[in-house]
């Protein structure tokens, strides 16, 4: 039997949106508020900031959780896994970069306390050698061509176009991860649209072949980094995906690599690979990713009728 999923929202000052609230009703308390998720039957859980130092609200909160039939509370998550959610757990000194999930210093403590522990883990690493020889790398070029698959860059004056079909080739390729839910098109361009000045073409390339969609990487300059200091040297590689297809192995690590090369060729000298998911697979790896300097955590906590 499936579990139901309460997931916590932190931002209830926009409530939820139009297919994440199909009877919503407030709690008494007059700081949460439910509403029952149209596509998988998710129970989103809205707190504002002031409520979090209460216990009181919580406990409560995972009890009508309970009682409304979920079996699980997941937190924090804005909506959904195609907003900003995780939580920090550790980290550097390293400022906050550009599109990193932002939230009180306490969040975690208190997800802690009120008997949430971590249930999936993420990272973020630098990358300092991009300019660095890689032999893997080209053999994996070359056995990418020898398969007719070939990479191009993001078309600026089609970006409408290539929104909607990155947002279909991602829906594609996520599908299959933990709590991925549907997006419509219209709401994937809303998300990304306000992008578009930060959007650089060569630092987000396409996989092909014969014109069908394989995979992406898309990436970013750290605009943070720029009013910091004047200058964007670093690039964010936010989002990495590719098609469930063992004929195309190695796609990943190609993408990876051509994305190192051209943001260094355009004058970047850092990569940020950012919020990676912690498993065994990018561990026995990191090496090759960077050094790691942020963690994450999605925090679970069980609920009893």
């Amino acid at each position: 039997m499936q579990s139901t999923v309460a997931i916590h929202r932190l931002d209830s000052g926009r409530g939820l949106s139009a297919t994440h609230n199909r009877s919503p009703a407030r709690h008494a308390s007059g700081t949460l508020e439910f509403g029952w998720a149209s596509d998988r039957s998710l129970l989103h859980l809205v707190a504002a900031y002031p409520s979090l130092s209460r216990p009181i609200r919580w406990l409560q909160a995972c009890r009508d959780l309970a009682r409304a039939g979920c079996s699980l509370a997941l937190g924090p998550i804005d909506g959904s896994t195609w907003n900003n959610y995780r939580a920090v757990t550790e980290s550097s000194d390293a400022p906050p970069f550009f599109l990193e999930p932002q939230h009180p210093a306490s969040l975690t403590e208190y997800f802690l306390e009120n008997g949430f522990s971590s249930e999936l883990n993420y990272f973020s690493a630098l990358d300092q050698q991009l300019a660095g020889m890689d032999p893997l790398a080209q053999r994996v070029a070359a056995e990418m061509n020898s398969l007719g698959i070939t990479l191009r860059p993001f078309r600026l004056d089609d970006f409408s176009g290539e929104l909607l079909r990155l947002h279909a080739l991602a829906t594609d390729c996520f599908r299959s991860h933990d709590l991925f839910s549907e997006l419509h098109a219209q709401d994937f361009l809303r998300l990304y649209q306000p992008l578009r000045p930060a959007i650089c073409p060569e630092l987000i390339l396409i996989a092909e072949r014969d014109a069908v969609p394989l995979g992406f990487a898309f990436a970013v300059p750290d605009l943070f980094e720029r009013q910091r200091t004047g200058a964007a040297r670093t690039v964010i590689l936010k989002t990495l995906g590719v098609l469930p297809d063992r004929a195309t192995a190695g796609l990943g690590y190609h993408l990876l690599s051509e994305m190192r090369r051209q943001a260094s060729a355009i004058g970047f000298q850092r990569m940020i690979l950012a919020l990676m998911r912690d498993t065994l697979y990018f561990s026995r790896r990191q090496f090759q990713l960077g050094t790691p300097f942020r963690r994450y955590g999605l925090f679970a906590r069980k609920l009893s009728p």
